[in-house]
């Protein structure tokens, strides 16, 4: 499972125009796989069902290797696509607890708010670990004078 926030999605459309949905605040990213097709497709609709009864406003189900393999390349491609628009980034793995990780995301997007920085997520639930990749310049392009971020981060995550 993987969950890529809106300017993560934006990046890697920006990058790679996979289709992805750039209006979604989030989305999530959940594979099923076993060796009875009969259970996987009783897992995926009512993971299916999950997700629209928690409030998803769109479930879409790979119909192919192909779509899947284009799922799965865009959420390689976030540091690659991050990259391609600001050359100045640093990306931190940290941990977080799975209960945390909704809070943490909303403290990182204020730190950036407040910077002017773009601060693409990607997070891992089932393994809670939160990706954070910080920019070093700002919305305008110039490099951020001193600090990048980090250590509030830390402070709000950690």
């Amino acid at each position: 499972m993987e969950l890529m926030d809106n300017t993560t999605i934006g990046t890697i459309e920006e990058y790679l125009h996979l289709g992805l949905p750039t209006d979604a605040a989030a989305i999530l990213i959940i594979e099923v796989d076993g060796g009875d097709e009969a259970t996987v497709t009783q897992e995926i609709e009512t993971i299916g069902r999950v997700c629209r009864e928690s409030g998803a406003s769109e479930v879409r189900v790979a119909k192919t290797e192909a779509e899947r393999n284009d799922l799965w390349r865009g959420r390689r491609s976030v540091s690659p696509s991050l990259a391609r628009r600001r050359p100045n980034k640093l990306g931190e793995d940290i941990s977080v607890p799975r209960a945390a990780i909704p809070e943490a995301i909303r403290r990182i997007k204020a730190v950036g708010d407040k910077y002017s920085l773009r601060l693409p997520s990607s997070v891992m639930p089932a393994m809670a670990i939160c990706i954070r990749i910080f920019c070093t310049t700002n919305a305008t392009g110039r490099s951020q004078p001193g600090r990048t971020g980090k250590p509030r981060y830390f402070r709000y995550c950690g």
